[in-house]
């Protein structure tokens, strides 16, 4: 249902009353609502300034998420806020996002800790952080209203009401004359904030003047939750690396296996561009493992971890032996093999919450060339449910090359929101799969002291499966045709007891 409708505030307050705005509870209709909206700023000394907003607010659950997309002439930027949803109370913390930089925000001793970057008047620097939806935090307060005489908004007669919050802020709110009280709270054309702000103006009450034009309220109901895309949209984005993520902690999900085969796809951007498809086994008690590429020109790298040698085999079988280094897949900082470095899952991850997860693959007839299973598997993972943990590495070790700052997510899925077919052969992980990497690199500008976002890697998985019988494993070191009868062979026994694994 789509409400189109001009409201405009007219603001004008005081620091010492600007405390009472943030604590009134934002009580938001069940579902999800984007408002579109206007901010213009009138200073007492000509300062002019105009703001174009957009808030999502998605209340489903015990928790209302808000997202507000704020842009001016030369500042942008994209908060990201929590609200209780039966109380209303505002969780007083702002993840405040501009370009790479996410900031979080606190709001104590009746101010916020930092401002908004370009916005030096505090009634500006909070309005902008609570957002248009201060429209619901009014229309839910405890304020006794008291009717006020008509008045000529826009070229329309309409009726008023108002209240005092305090001996310096005063509040009246108008809406058209056909709408009786409680639909004019609801949806009023114009709100007015009278008052002054003495800080700024030591020696004078000269008001300051803010207009909140709201163009439109788009409102989705609670019952097409499965049809919402804003849940979504509210989280905070991946691939920047906050200081927090307002979702709370989780842990995340572990291992449950230590010898497994699955089919990876691994995509490039940036600086270069390259994209892969291999199929892997990983043995994690005989630190083995064995890649095979099954895109494009052919080949196979097995890797012995105990001898610390790769055996590069090619198509003909002819094989290359190098010695495994830092940039060998599944290495560790101290030089060991584990799965957890394989999947990148060392380190400190924090939790990001619940979206959906979009993938952009290879081409679609490469992968059916290879398996049509594959290809199934593919198109139905876009748009899963997913949850989101993620980590910030600096100084990193990705790939083989030293970077800057690189931030790893990982996305699971929960095991029973998988198919059938799918969760059978993909306990892997206690209670989830793990369905995508994406590593987002950055160099740091030390004369800015910025990081600018440079490469990013994508790994998509598919096809888990816990490799149980002893013969799979030992078909990692399966003979192969040497170039050369001269050419060294190095031989690795490993001995077994009958009845041990």
């Amino acid at each position: 249902m789509l409400f189109k409708v001009l409201i405009v505030f007219t603001l004008y307050s005081t620091i010492s009353t600007l405390s009472n705005l943030v604590d009134l509870p934002l009580k938001v209709p069940k579902g999800s609502s984007v408002i579109n909206a206007t901010l213009t700023y009138h200073g007492y000394t000509n300062e002019f300034k105009k703001y174009y907003l957009q808030e999502l607010i998605s209340a489903f659950g015990p928790t209302t998420k808000g997202k507000i997309l704020i842009s001016s002439d030369t500042d942008s930027y994209t908060i990201h806020y929590n609200a209780d949803s039966y109380t209303g109370v505002d969780g007083r913390e702002r993840l405040v996002i501009q370009g790479t930089n996410c900031e979080l925000f606190t709001y104590t001793y009746s101010s916020w800790d930092k401002y908004l970057s370009g916005v030096k008047k505090p009634i500006l620097n909070i309005i902008l952080l609570i957002g248009p939806s201060i429209l619901y935090r009014l229309d839910h307060s405890s304020f006794v209203w008291k009717s006020v005489a008509d008045k000529n908004i826009r070229g329309i007669m309409m009726k008023g009401a108002s209240t005092e919050v305090n001996e310096n802020l005063k509040i009246t709110f108008y809406y058209k004359s056909h709408l009786d009280y409680q639909s004019g709270m609801e949806s009023p054309s114009r709100i007015e904030f009278s008052g002054y702000e003495r800080a700024s103006i030591p020696e004078s009450e000269e008001n300051l003047i803010l207009y909140i034009d709201i163009y439109s309220i788009q409102h989705v109901n609670i019952f097409l939750e499965d049809l919402d895309q804003v849940q979504n949209e509210v989280q905070p984005p991946t691939g920047i690396g906050c200081p927090h993520y307002l979702s709370g902690s989780k842990e995340l999900p572990e291992l449950s296996v230590n010898h497994l085969h699955y089919i990876m796809e691994e995509r490039i951007k940036g600086s270069t561009a390259s994209r892969s498809l291999s199929e892997i086994y990983a043995a994690y008690h005989y630190d083995f493992s064995r890649i095979k590429t099954l895109v494009g020109s052919v080949s196979e790298v097995i890797y012995d971890y105990r001898l610390g040698v790769s055996f590069h085999i090619s198509k003909d079988g002819s094989v290359t032996v190098t010695s495994i280094d830092s940039s060998t897949p599944g290495i560790e900082s101290h030089g060991e093999f584990t799965l957890t470095t394989l999947f990148m899952l060392d380190g400190s991850f924090k939790y990001l919450g619940k979206r959906n997860l979009t993938l952009r693959g290879m081409n679609l007839s490469d992968i059916a060339r290879q398996s049509i299973n594959l290809l199934d598997s593919f198109k139905h993972r876009s748009g899963l449910s997913v949850e989101a943990w993620e980590s910030v590495q600096l100084n990193a070790n990705i790939n083989g090359k030293k970077v800057d700052k690189a931030v790893i997510t990982q996305y699971f899925a929960p095991s029973k929101d998988l198919s059938r077919q799918e969760s059978e052969n993909n306990d892997i992980f206690y209670g989830y799969t793990l369905v995508s990497t994406k590593v987002s690199i950055y160099d740091h500008d030390q004369s800015k002291k910025v990081y600018t976002w440079k490469d990013g890697i994508t790994r998509d998985y598919m096809n888990f499966q816990e490799v149980r019988s002893i013969e799979s494993i030992r078909s990692l070191t399966e003979k192969v045709n040497y170039a050369s009868s001269d050419e060294k062979v190095i031989l690795n026994f490993i001995l077994e007891c009958d009845g041990m694994y």
